[in-house]
């Protein structure tokens, strides 16, 4: 699951980058997701690694970041 049309970004009332993406997992074993994110032109990046352990019945609906 990549791109554009799942995340959306933004800024918040104190000038910081809020990412939202949108995505629905019904993860049955443990999984690790990661998360990169890349600004070219100042030559930032940005790498987070999130870890889901599965729930009966459970499933996850949308994730939310700010940095």
């Amino acid at each position: 699951m990549e791109g554009s049309d799942i995340t959306k970004l933004g800024l918040d009332s104190r000038g910081r980058y809020e990412v939202h993406s949108k995505m629905k997992l019904r993860p049955k074993d443990m999984q690790t997701l990661t998360v990169e994110m890349k600004q070219e032109v100042l030559n930032l990046s940005y790498s987070h690694a999130i870890t889901l352990h599965p729930l009966p019945g459970f499933y996850i609906d949308s994730m939310y970041c700010r940095f």
